[in-house]
């Protein structure tokens, strides 16, 4: 006689999900807004005045108006995500939804947007460039010494730069003795982000560095202040199906920009693979 085995469905409490990237943008680009942003098609301004000039005294004082250097970044950039879950009973008995897709779809948005940042080397108006044809560990050191010269001749302070490199790069570096660490002695960059410091640079790596169809990897250097970047996620709301009880819906919409406002403050390291 045949015997029938009842298999019960279980539940687990964990959800898969792909590994993150180390978030970028607001690590490199820190002058802040000031404002909420809105909607899409709002204007940030960040307010700049021009240098004083220095004039030979002849006696008499002449008082200069200085040329105002606001920078207007407007949000032009609009992302969405929205997604269903079929039986939110079942899913809300096991998980907490609000603490795994809700923020895993709020951390894909600012992926997308880390992308757009990084992808501002190939600014035209950047024209601090580096040569790293042939990247390897015997030439990776001279090469950063190029970058962290060109930031020197644009009077960025040590201390006061960054380079974001990416797995490619990084390799040939830690095979020429530079040690990467992951939040040790970063006070406020906390999250898994690997980072290290030389010449005066904090080096941080990351995944969405751009890669050019020709395999150029653009590793991007500058000071903290030579990009600005203003995002908000809007509309972030979680509501059940008005026509099935059990489902349950999700959507948020990330706009943002990002500006370099100051090209001779960055410097982008063009790295091929040797």
């Amino acid at each position: 006689m045949a015997i029938t085995v009842s298999i019960d469905k279980l539940i687990s409490t964990k959800v898969l999900k792909e590994l993150e990237n180390n978030l970028i943008a607001k690590r490199i680009c820190t002058l802040d807004t000031g404002s909420q942003i809105k909607k899409k098609g709002d204007q940030v301004t960040f307010a700049g005045l021009g240098d004083p000039s220095v004039q030979k005294y002849t006696g008499t004082i002449n008082y200069e108006e200085l040329e105002d250097t606001g920078v207007t970044l407007k949000i032009d950039q609009a992302e969405y995500t929205a997604f269903k879950i079929d039986d939110i009973e079942a899913f809300r008995s096991s998980i907490d939804v609000k603490g795994t897709q809700v923020e895993r779809s709020g951390y894909k948005l600012k992926d997308s947007a880390d992308k757009y940042v990084l992808a501002l080397a190939e600014d035209a108006s950047i024209t601090n460039r580096v040569d790293g044809t042939g990247i390897n560990e015997d030439n990776a050191l001279q090469l950063l010494a190029k970058v962290r010269r060109k930031l020197d001749e644009a009077n960025v302070p040590h201390g006061q730069a960054f380079l974001v490199i990416d797995p490619m790069v990084k390799e040939k570096l830690e095979l020429a003795g530079i040690k990467f660490g992951i939040n040790e002695g970063m006070k406020g960059f906390e999250g898994g982000l690997e980072w290290a410091d030389y010449l005066g640079m904090k080096l941080f790596v990351s995944n969405n560095v751009k890669v050019t169809d020709g395999g150029k990897h653009l590793c991007m250097a500058g000071s903290f202040n030579a990009i600005v970047y203003a995002d908000q996620i809007l509309k972030s709301r979680f509501i059940a199906d008005a026509e099935n009880a059990f489902e349950g819906l999700y959507s948020a919409l990330h706009v943002y920009d990002a500006k370099v406002i100051k090209p001779a403050e960055v410097v982008v390291l063009e790295a091929t693979e040797a």
